[in-house]
């Protein structure tokens, strides 16, 4: 009897250490379920089944229906009376400001400009070179280059703009009022033929205006105005000479005034200048030549006398 008692002890104590034990693994695999459902989407009760003590739990797992997202909108905001609702402050919108107006880009651009403006191109003019037809008509052939640049055509009743200039200018022994000596003479200083000498700025700038070709005479003008002629399209008679003769005066008996000679008296057409301002562009009627040069030689014993055409 005793025998049968200890034998039930026995299997009743193994019995409640299994069901203890089984109750243990399902809690861990109850919560290594949650686990892998929680990671895997598939929903696991909060509890797990209840078992006999006796039994093995097994498991069986069946696929859920996938998850389906739901928007909720969320709720609008609803004004508390008496509490003022919050403002609403737009975002700046653009001003569409030009990327140059301020700032170090603006500056370096107006550096840059500046650097542009102060170094200036050479200037040429297209005024090619012409020879003059007489061996002292070399005034006239300087006059019929500026006038071709501005009117292509003579005057009606000539041929040739030089032509004009010859029969138009009077003959005069002061050079100021006209052609002294002879044309197609030799150069002298003396007012009778066979000799001859040129004419001065004021004829040629009054028969040039009188065919509406603007001419301006000036005197006492220097490289740099000049240049800043030539820049602005305009071309310049200049009155130079090749010889280190000394100037001779006269005066007009009929207007008193006085007036220099001097032996090689000659003029160039001033057509271009350099970048530089130091170097012009020069159209010599003497064999018809262009060339370039520094300086006006004895351009000061004529007081710088000047025809400036088209300004």
């Amino acid at each position: 009897m005793l025998l049968i008692f200890a034998s039930l002890v026995v299997a009743w104590t193994m019995v409640a250490c299994c069901g203890a034990l089984s109750e243990e693994r399902v809690r861990e695999q109850t919560a290594f379920a949650r686990r892998a459902g929680v990671q895997q989407g598939i929903p696991v009760s909060a509890d797990p089944p209840t078992m006999p003590p006796s039994q093995t739990a097994t498991w069986t797992m069946s696929p859920s229906p996938s998850a389906t997202r739901t928007l909720t909108p969320a709720p609008s905001a609803t004004a508390t009376p008496g509490e003022k609702p919050p403002s609403h402050t737009p975002a700046p919108s653009p001003t569409g400001t030009p990327l140059l107006t301020a700032g170090p880009t603006k500056r370096l651009f107006a550096e840059l400009m500046e650097t542009y403006i102060a170094v200036p191109l050479t200037v040429t003019l297209n005024i090619p070179p012409d020879a003059q037809d007489l061996s002292l008509s070399c005034e006239s052939s300087a006059a019929k280059m500026a006038a071709q640049y501005f009117k292509p055509t003579p005057p009606e009743g000539f041929t040739d703009w030089e032509w004009y200039f010859i029969k138009t200018i009077p003959r005069h022994c002061n050079p100021h009022r006209g052609y002294r000596g002879k044309i197609d003479g030799t150069m002298s200083l003396s007012c009778r033929d066979p000799e001859g000498y040129g004419t001065y700025a004021e004829p040629i700038a009054k028969a040039l205006n009188k065919v509406g070709i603007p001419a301006r005479v000036e005197y006492g003008v220097d490289y740099r105005r000049i240049a800043k002629e030539v820049r602005r399209g305009h071309p310049v008679i200049v009155w130079v000479s090749n010889r280190h003769d000394e100037p001779v005066r006269e005066v007009d008996p009929e207007t008193l005034t006085e007036y220099v000679l001097l032996l090689g008296e000659h003029v160039w057409l001033v057509v271009g200048v350099s970048a530089d301002n130091t170097s012009f562009l020069v159209n010599d009627p003497s064999g018809g030549l262009q060339y370039w040069v520094k300086r006006f030689p004895r351009w000061e014993v004529f007081r710088g006398m000047s025809v400036i055409v088209g300004g």
